[in-house]
């Protein structure tokens, strides 16, 4: 089972909160995005929260950004699922399905266009609100977890038949 720690927001004194850390857990093992924000303490300090979260948020009327943990849903071939890009339309309009770290999936919208490398990504970090009008979650900011270059296993090698 996916298990998420959600960050912490330190009220400092003198009108700052400084915001800290967040890990995602996961049966494989454990990811984690550090984070130290020093930003006023008028509630608009960002934190970790699953997409039901994030809906029970917007119910409420609460409409401060915040981070969502997740992966693309990629079919067989590896395709993104629901990703909807036409620069030629809008090329600033990218739509796809991510699936939270508590198995929530949601439709994200970005109005800005398609992240480079999004496709290759093992962890998505979607900032944003749910909105409830459309159903779907708005991001303001896609930040890519990519697979490492660094890692351990051998290079694969294909060979072609002439």
């Amino acid at each position: 089972n996916a298990s998420a720690t959600h960050g912490k927001v330190l009220n400092m004194g003198g009108g700052w909160q400084y915001s800290v850390g967040y890990q995602y857990h996961t049966p494989f093992g454990g990811i984690s995005f550090q984070q130290i924000r020093r930003t006023p303490g008028y509630g608009d300090a960002s934190t970790y929260a699953s997409f039901k979260e994030a809906n029970e948020m917007a119910e409420k009327g609460n409409t401060v950004p915040i981070h969502v943990v997740g992966e693309l849903i990629k079919n067989k071939e590896g395709k993104i699922e629901g990703m909807k890009y036409e620069p030629s339309i809008d090329p600033n309009h990218f739509e796809f399905s991510m699936v939270d770290s508590l198995n929530n999936i949601a439709t994200v919208v970005y109005s800005k266009p398609k992240p480079q490398d999004i496709d290759k990504s093992e962890k998505v970090v979607v900032v944003g609100k749910m909105n409830l009008e459309k159903n779907h979650f708005e991001a303001e900011q896609i930040l890519l977890k990519c697979p490492s270059k660094y890692n351990n296993k051998p290079p694969q090698v294909s060979m072609l038949n002439d």
